[in-house]
């Protein structure tokens, strides 16, 4: 098949794990925590397979973002200090973005406010027991907006010559880059042969099989197809086309969209591996739309490092938000603040923060909200209750990153290996992949890290904090020895990463309602920027929706 350019780069590469990692626990969908005891398949005392290693906990600290939200009350001192061009909340990858395309607008007093230290936001890594690991995002696509374009040639990790862009070779995905585990067996990437073979080995029933063929096919012609506008079907969605049979699939389920095609349910099933693992939400639950912007990148997007589809480093995203606090600048970023209120008043924007029990309000003639949009409305009082109420279209979901520390590499590993059936968790990635050139071939004596993606539902997020780590941790290790026999000798630590409100959830109707779209408007001087606004949670969404609010304070400035 003639590959077609790609004018964004998201249907090229945005496949698992693109920007917040996912979860799915088996073809039948989540499994929800509160099932998790049984999901151990057996308690500790019965396993048979010893003490469990000792394990960390290394969520963040959500103990003044709870207090904001419950309205504890905060110091709120006078503005004082210089008239500031623009203050940032938020020091995530849109927070950074948002200040580098400031930068290059002309803008000079910018200060980008952080909770966390570092910044980064879902674009960390962190350091134990000898293994450089990804806190949560692990890989993006080589880009292919102009925007971005200039930012990797800023940043040094892409050159370009004759319109053609090309990676730092350090950073293209090394392959295997899939496997899949499907009851009791493994798998290599179905899709990756064009003639259809690798579907014809999974072990699915014939008529399965012919309708994954079918769906193969299917997700061809959505892939080449634009709209009545001239629109491409599936770039990202305010680029995408508006033709309303293309727009219809937002308005029902990837399920419902494989029924009416008349595929078997199993197909769904299956797929909701790959989908929830991007989009946190099962094929029962996920916009159409949105299930085949991600199924047709992974069928037809390109899965070999000549497509250099994929740029990616031992560490996850780290590379990239690290890069970008190096070009912003230590005198332009404040970690460890925590904002309370950013409110218009005397022609100004005033903002306070907490840093080290001391609260500080700053004076800008602009302001970028760029951290998630659930805080939103307990930050900016002008937004009222807007997002604040279940009836909100902006609902988030839960799930965990577990590291699993071992002292060797367990054999015929992928980068990534999907779990589709047989465990509570979605699957793993192989921590130092990118380390060499020929992974597959590396030997397997090194000690290494599993980084194990677990589901939550939105339901589980209140027990997500007070459930003990080794509840989490019995339940991922004796899955990983089904999956991997003879694993669980190896493992040597154990640290868990809880995020509450990981992704947007992209149900039917969200991606092109009136609310998401509502909620990208600016607040007098005070704009929006995050990846939640943009209704898909990868890192070309948190780019463009950093960019528009960037262009947005300067036409201000």
């Amino acid at each position: 098949m003639e590959k077609r350019p790609d004018r964004l780069g998201a249907r090229a590469s945005i496949r698992r794990r693109d920007f917040i990692n996912g979860v799915l626990a088996g073809s039948a969908g989540a499994v929800a925590f509160r099932a998790l005891p049984g999901c151990a398949h057996a308690g500790k005392d019965d396993s048979g397979l010893g003490t469990v290693p000792p394990a960390a906990d290394r969520a963040d600290d959500y103990t003044n973002c709870h207090a904001l939200r419950d309205g504890d009350s905060f110091d709120i001192p006078a503005a004082s200090g210089d008239l500031l061009d623009c203050v940032i909340i938020g020091g995530g990858p849109s927070g950074l973005m948002a200040a580098w395309m400031l930068a290059r607008l002309g803008a000079s007093s910018v200060l980008v406010l952080e909770k966390e230290a570092p910044a980064g936001g879902f674009c960390r890594s962190d350091t134990h027991y000898g293994s450089v690991v990804t806190r949560a995002a692990d890989y993006t696509a080589v880009p292919e907006t102009r925007d971005l374009i200039d930012l990797y040639l800023d940043l040094g990790l892409v050159t370009e010559s004759g319109g053609s862009v090309t990676p730092n070779p350090d950073l293209v995905a090394r392959s295997p880059k899939l496997r899949q585990y499907i009851d009791g067996a493994w798998y290599d990437d179905p899709w990756a042969d064009e003639a259809g073979r690798g579907i014809e080995r999974l072990p699915f029933p014939a008529n399965v099989i012919a309708d994954l063929k079918a769906f193969r096919a299917d997700a061809q012609s959505w892939w080449d197809r634009r709209g009545s506008d001239g629109l491409w079907a599936f770039d990202l969605p305010d680029d995408a086309s508006a033709d309303p049979e293309i727009r219809a699939l937002d308005a029902i389920t990837f399920a419902e969209y494989v029924a009416g095609k008349g595929w078997d349910p199993a197909v769904s099933d299956y797929l909701s591996a790959s989908v929830q693992a991007s989009y946190a939400l099962p094929s029962s639950e996920l916009s159409a739309w949105v299930a085949m912007f991600e199924l047709c990148a992974d069928v037809w997007g390109g899965e070999t490092d000549e497509d250099a589809g994929d740029l990616a480093a031992t560490g996850g995203l780290a590379f990239l938000t690290e890069a970008l606090v190096d070009k912003v600048g230590a005198d332009h970023l404040t970690t460890g603040a925590i904002v309370l209120r950013a409110v218009e008043t005397d022609g100004e924007v005033q903002i306070t923060y907490l840093s080290e029990g001391v609260t500080t309000t700053l004076r800008a003639r602009t302001a970028i909200y760029a951290a998630p949009r659930y805080m939103a409305p307990y930050v900016v009082p002008g937004l009222g209750d807007a997002g604040r109420d279940e009836s909100s279209a902006f609902r988030f979901t839960p799930y965990l990153v577990a590291q699993v520390f071992v002292d060797q590499t367990p054999a015929k590993l992928a980068w990534y290996n999907e779990v589709v059936s047989g465990a509570c968790f979605l699957g793993f990635t192989v921590a130092d992949w990118h380390d060499y050139r020929d992974p597959a071939s590396a030997p397997l004596t090194r000690s290494n890290a599993l980084t194990v993606y677990m589901p939550l539902t939105e339901a589980d997020r209140p027990a997500l904090l007070t459930t003990p780590i080794e509840d989490y941790e019995e339940a991922i290790l004796a899955d990983l020895e089904r999956v991997l026999p003879g694993v669980r000798d190896t493992v040597v630590a154990f640290d868990l990463y809880r995020w509450g409100h990981a992704m947007v959830a992209a149900r039917p109707g969200f991606l092109f309602g009136a609310e998401r779209i509502a909620a990208k408007e600016p607040l007098g001087a005070i704009s929006f920027a995050c990846t939640d606004l943009e209704g898909i949670p990868t890192f070309e969404c948190a780019a463009a929706s950093a960019f528009r609010a960037a262009r947005e304070v300067a036409a201000l400035l």
